[in-house]
């Protein structure tokens, strides 16, 4: 067993990275600390040298920009969700939302920029995998 708690702080307060990729359909993203640079809304950490930084799918959002910093690669209908799949760079950005937030108009091939508030990053030591729990101020 790995983390013995409510299904809420499973999911929302894993104890290591395997507790946080293994729960949660679309998977958690793990993502580059440059891309972390580009979503985060204020910067919790200056390097990445020693920490895996994660994100949930529904914690992104999504913005139409001809200029923006990702590409919408796929674009899948879940019913009352929509799963896209954003290209950084050459990582792959997995964004989800609810099919009401007016996120019909978005095509594949659309340039996006994408935005997550900085308390919804979870960042990992890379040699233990144990939750970093990080300033938020």
């Amino acid at each position: 067993i790995q983390q013995f708690d409510t299904p809420y702080n499973i999911y929302y307060a894993p104890a290591n990275f395997f507790v946080a990729s293994f729960i949660g359909t679309p998977r958690i993203n793990v993502i580059t600390f440059e891309a972390y640079l580009k979503l985060s809304t204020k910067r919790h950490i200056e390097e990445s040298n020693s920490v895996i930084i994660c994100v949930r799918p529904e914690n992104i959002k999504i913005s139409k920009n001809e200029h923006g910093v990702g590409r919408i690669s796929s674009i899948e209908m879940l019913g009352k969700e929509i799963v896209f799949n954003v290209m950084f760079n050459t990582e792959n950005i997995v964004v989800c939302s609810r099919f009401e937030d007016n996120y019909n108009s978005y095509k594949i091939g659309d340039y996006v920029d994408l935005v997550c508030p900085c308390n919804n990053f979870l960042f990992f030591d890379k040699e233990t995998e144990q939750r970093v729990f990080v300033n938020s101020d």
